[in-house]
């Protein structure tokens, strides 16, 4: 194959690679994350797909899903999934505590304490569980924690 035939197929690659970029960025659609308040999550849900962020308190951590609420009014509860194996899963870890077993313990502090946590999900729709992806909070020190799944 001579230079200039080389040359002239490495543009036209090009070009398709440049053309097939275009087209997946064009079928991405971005989805900002909403704030929402705990009472309207408990009374209406969310929708599927949509990315989903709240300030709440914990009312129960299990294995695989988390419950919250406002604190106060137990009809505001609201269950979330985990993404992954579940935050109360023993993993398997060479050097210490995995990032689930930290981010169990941590929810239970913060249950206990009963201390504001954001948490952030992606919804499932059809009144099924969302999924938790994200969640922080401030420890003592005012210094903001973030796990995410």
């Amino acid at each position: 194959m001579s230079a200039v035939a080389r040359s002239r197929r490495s543009l036209w690659m090009a070009g398709v690679s440049l053309s097939m970029l275009a087209a997946g960025c064009t079928l991405y659609r971005y989805q900002p994350v909403e704030e929402r308040d705990i009472e309207s999550l408990a009374q209406a849900g969310c929708e599927k797909g949509e990315r989903v962020t709240t300030t709440t308190e914990v009312n129960q951590v299990y294995e695989d899903s988390l419950v919250i609420w406002d604190g106060s009014d137990p009809s505001t509860t609201y269950t979330l999934q985990f993404k992954g194996p579940g935050v109360g899963r023993r993993a398997k870890s060479l050097v210490g505590q995995s990032r689930y077993e930290r981010a169990y313990d941590a929810l239970r502090d913060l249950m206990h304490d009963e201390r504001p946590v954001e948490v952030t999900f992606t919804c499932k729709g059809d009144r099924r569980t969302p999924i938790a992806t994200r969640f922080s909070y401030r420890d003592a020190g005012g210094e903001r924690i973030a796990y995410e799944f």
